[in-house]
């Protein structure tokens, strides 16, 4: 794998946030694990963070794409970002 793929999979890692938003009860179980008290995070906040993660992930994820297959061809595409 060329180091541009790389990048690719370790942005995935953000995925595994999404399990822990999944729904109130996980969120509230992960506070507890991390030996938080239980914040009073509303269903709909949990619900914006997904939404927010998931954006991040897919232009990421696309950029990280599109810099892997044209960064040979065209020398103007300098880095990720």
């Amino acid at each position: 794998l060329t180091g541009g793929a790389l990048i690719n999979l370790r942005l995935l890692r953000i995925l595994r946030l999404q399990r822990v938003l999944a729904d109130y009860e996980t969120f509230t179980k992960f506070e507890l694990t991390l030996g938080l008290n239980p914040s009073g995070v509303r269903p709909w906040q949990l619900q914006l963070a997904r939404i927010v993660i998931s954006i991040f992930t897919l232009l990421s994820v696309t950029a990280g794409l599109i810099y892997s297959a044209e960064h040979m061809v065209n020398p103007e595409i300098t880095d990720y970002f």
